[in-house]
């Protein structure tokens, strides 16, 4: 007993030592965030410090003051120390999460999943978690029934609603929310998309561990310091708070990647490797299951030569890892060519920086700039109508919206960064290096002076993104993960018997005995005597 004790009691301190290094991983990181604001050639205007960008425009330079730097450094080093602090007040607990246990003692119902998300599509909200709904579709049609529960508002803020997003009820409230619905659900399996603090905490609580799936899309357990490009100076004023669910999220995946019962999906596999080295370990029971792209909505039709100059882009504006500033800056670029005024461009975006993003486009006529949030179906109409994608990105962790381009036969441009390359080979695009304009600009101007390249890699986009991304590669690998979690067999489909092809005459000419009894008694249709 007395060994079993010590055992115990060297696990929690070996688990608290690797936490304390986690913090100390986190804010290296952040320090090389540090040193890229500090760059030898970076110019010092005004007392500011200017952050590498490519854009070659000055007043498109975003400025980050010194003296809000110096903060920065302070803050961070006053944030771990007091994290460290509270880590180190754990030693003797078995986990950073609640003490109290109380398990579902009822059987749980096989039949029943419940998904646990920050966001779904629903009337007021139609971008948010675009990517779970087909899975959902995917359920009820094999059978479960599917609910989904929003539990992510603090206690008093949020009521709870009932919205509907294509007959699924969607609960959406307050953090308590959640044990309620897996209370009276009581649900066989439990799929949770971008894991948080307060909801892992009662899946903890009510030790149900062994139903969950765990989907990780991006910034679950991707380093703050990873997309240090999106800083600015409203960023810093709630530095803090950042640091704080940053390393929250950390504190979760931890916990989460060393329990074997959870299991745990990533959507590419450069993402489970960047997770194992931002978390630092390596998770148990773990698979790599990407986004479906939905060839039924996004369906391949054969483009013409004349589609090539018809140029489509959609992509949310406020953040930089999405590349706005980049498909302006290539579009600026190819105004130059003496060809441009035979393209024509399409685009879509939204956020609270698009108007002003996207100014400099308006003198052209060809240019045609559109601000909302498309439905699927819309995206799939302007899909037919174009025959390039042009979707640049600093950070993708899959590249849904890409996938989907290119499922309807566009050819993409985009940069060959983060996980594009496991999707999107050469053969099925125009590849730019990170942040290169000057390439992603050659990439249409390619494509423009070579029509057969561009038919050839629209039928190769569509075939290939078809095939990794499909229905089999995809829900039905998470379909196979859920009948394991929840200990139940799938349903097979019923075979239908073939017909014999044996002549029947000739088979009546042989002797009685020869006879197979099943064809026997389908000819007859009644049993041997």
């Amino acid at each position: 007993m007395a060994e079993k004790a010590s055992q115990n009691l060297e696990d929690v301190i070996q688990q608290n030592k690797m936490l304390e290094q986690v913090v100390l991983q986190l804010f290296e990181k952040v320090e090389s965030l540090e040193e890229k604001l500090s760059l030898v050639d970076t110019p010092v205007i005004e007392d500011t410090i200017v952050i590498p960008e490519i854009i070659e425009q000055e007043e498109k330079k975003e400025y980050l003051p010194v003296d809000q730097k110096a903060e920065f450094i302070h803050r961070r080093l006053q944030f771990v120390t007091s994290e460290i602090a509270k880590i180190n007040k754990h030693i003797g607990r078995d986990n950073l999460f609640d003490d109290e246990v109380t398990p579902l003692k009822e059987k749980s119902n096989s039949k029943e999943i419940l998904v646990v998300c920050a966001d779904y599509p629903h009337k007021d909200a139609l971008y948010g978690g675009a990517f779970i709904p087909a899975r959902v579709r995917a359920y009820i049609k094999e059978g479960f029934n599917v609910s989904v529960c929003i539990a992510k508002y603090p206690e008093g803020k949020k009521p709870t609603t009932i919205e509907e997003h294509e007959g699924v009820k969607i609960h959406i409230g307050e953090f308590s929310l959640l044990e309620e619905r897996i209370k009276k659900v009581n649900p066989g399996a439990i799929v949770v998309h971008s894991p948080i603090m307060q909801n892992y905490t009662t899946f903890k609580k009510l030790q149900v561990e062994d139903r969950i799936m765990m989907i990780f899309h991006g910034f679950e357990v991707r380093d703050v310091g990873h997309l240090y490009y999106n800083f600015n100076n409203q960023i810093l004023q709630n530095l803090n708070g950042i640091l704080q669910m940053d390393l929250n999220r950390k504190y979760v995946a931890l916990d989460a990647f060393r329990d074997k019962k959870i299991a745990k999906v990533f959507v590419s596999n450069f993402f489970k490797n960047l997770a194992v080295k931002d978390v630092g370990v390596a998770p148990f029971n773990v698979h790599v299951i990407s986004n479906l792209i939905e060839s039924d909505i996004f369906d391949y039709k054969q483009k013409t030569k004349e589609d090539r100059l018809k140029i489509f882009s959609v992509r949310p504006y406020d953040n930089k890892n999405y590349g706005g500033d980049l498909i302006v800056d290539t579009i600026l670029k190819l105004s130059e060519k003496v060809f441009f005024n035979e393209l024509s461009f399409h685009i879509q975006g939204f956020g609270k920086t698009f108007q002003e993003k996207t100014a400099p486009l308006r003198r052209f006529e060809n240019v045609k700039i559109v601000e909302g949030i498309l439905k699927r179906e819309e995206i799939a109409t302007l899909h037919k109508k174009h025959g390039i994608a042009l979707i640049p990105t600093r950070f993708d962790t899959q590249g849904v919206s890409v996938g989907e381009a290119m499922s309807s036969g566009l050819v993409p441009i985009t940069n060959k960064v983060a996980a594009i390359p496991e999707f999107i080979p050469e053969s099925c695009a125009m590849l730019a290096e990170d942040n290169n304009v000057e390439q992603l600009a050659r990439g249409i101007e390619k494509l423009y002076y070579d029509a057969d390249l561009f038919l050839e890699k629209s039928f190769n986009a569509a075939q290939h993104i078809n095939s990794i991304c499909s229905y089999e590669n995809t829900i039905q690998k998470e379909l196979d993960l859920i009948y394991t979690i929840n200990k139940t067999t799938p349903k097979k489909p019923v075979k239908p018997i073939k017909k014999s092809k044996v002549h029947r005459k000739k088979l009546l000419d042989k002797p009685y005995k020869k006879i197979p009894f099943r064809i026997y008694r389908r000819i007859f249709n009644k049993p041997i005597q």
